[in-house]
């Protein structure tokens, strides 16, 4: 793979500490990352990382509309770094729209990779919760969102829903879309998965997924014969409703460090998000380890295949009861290898991270 010479400026979200992703979106930015390094020589790119802001920080953001995580140590090092000849300023995120605007004008091509529609993201999550803070917030995104749509000369987003959207809401669709993806499983640990039985979900804290989680819990897990461990940081949440912690064919693992091996003994995932913006990833994590999923149109958003084959497209929970039963009555294997060659035709870090390094190549 010919990487060239041409220099690069990386703007955004990095690696934080840990050997494991808090979140998918933390999963997310370390993806990118990767993905521009395994593009590049690593003499040829330099980084400029910022930091999730604090509370005051964000605070100070807000109230004067400056990029997400901005400081003036952060602004003077990027106004520092443009005097650099870079080809091309790439930025993890559609959040930081007066960095975008600054690149502009200096012959510097600017590349912006969005994780989501963030405003559809934060509308959503305002819609949700109705709180004030949370307005204050999808409008402060959203004002740094347009700018970076305005700007940017290349976007990528994750699939043509999100593409659609950014037509809809700023006129301009996306130049490229490349979805989640992981490295792939060794398929020897894979196979011989499924011991424990249990169905499985994974999520963090986020409002989406513990509404549809609790929603399943209370609505579809009580006429279903299974055992559901919930596993990731929204167990935080769901620890707080006595009506998932008294169920007993609930069981709560909070963050696991070893995550895989959660997916291997799993017999099946369940994937009920009914609301968000971009991919899931636990969805195509899921396919990864070669299970069955049964997910509503939310967390199958950006995947084509035979859902039958995978698992089941569920619109509700009386949907994900039916698709169950019937998945439990022919005594399906845990291994599903349709889900797991779906992964690996489209999902695999291997043909993803190819697809990046074309584009990137062609447009820089």
């Amino acid at each position: 793979m010919a990487k060239g010479k041409k220099k690069l400026l990386f703007v955004g979200r990095g690696a934080s500490g840990g050997n494991q992703p808090a979140d998918g979106g933390e999963y997310g930015a370390r993806r990118v990352l990767s993905m521009v390094q395994h593009s590049m020589r690593q003499e040829n790119i330099d980084y400029l990382f910022l930091k999730k802001p604090n509370t005051v920080k964000r605070m100070m953001n807000m109230a004067f509309r400056q990029s997400y995580g901005h400081t003036p140590q952060a602004a003077a090092q990027l106004n520092q770094l443009l005097h650099l000849n870079y080809d091309a300023a790439f930025f993890n995120g559609s959040i930081y729209g007066d960095y975008v605007k600054s690149v502009c004008g200096k012959k510097i091509k600017t590349v912006v990779f969005y994780h989501n529609v963030e405003t559809v993201f934060y509308r959503q999550k305002y819609l949700s919760s109705l709180l004030m803070r949370d307005y204050f917030m999808y409008l402060y995104i959203k004002h740094n969102e347009r700018i970076c749509t305005k700007y940017a000369d290349c976007i990528i987003t994750l699939n043509e829903r999100d593409s659609r959207d950014l037509q809809q809401l700023y006129g301009r669709k996306a130049d490229c879309c490349l979805p989640t993806s992981y490295p792939s499983a060794d398929i020897r640990k894979i196979q011989s998965a499924g011991q424990k039985g249990y169905f499985l979900f994974v999520g963090g804290n986020f409002f989406a997924n513990v509404e549809g989680i609790t929603s399943f819990i209370l609505h579809a897990l009580p006429y279903l014969n299974i055992t559901l461990w919930v596993a990731g940081d929204c167990c935080e949440a769901l620890a707080k409703n006595r009506q998932v912690t008294s169920n007993p064919k609930v069981v709560l693992k909070g963050f696991l460090e070893n995550i895989e091996q959660a997916y291997i003994d799993a017999k099946a995932v369940i994937c009920p998000i009914y609301s968000g913006s971009g991919m899931k990833t636990k969805t195509v994590e899921a396919l990864k380890y070669g299970k069955a999923v049964f997910a509503t149109p939310e967390a199958f958003e950006g995947i084509s295949g035979d859902f039958n084959k995978i698992g089941g497209l569920c619109k509700n929970n009386s949907a994900f009861i039916s698709a169950i039963r019937s998945w439990l009555a022919v005594d399906s294997p845990p291994f599903n290898r349709y889900s797991y060659e779906i992964f690996e035709k489209h999902f695999s870090n291997a043909v993803v991270f190819q697809r990046f390094n074309e584009f990137l190549h062609q447009i820089i």
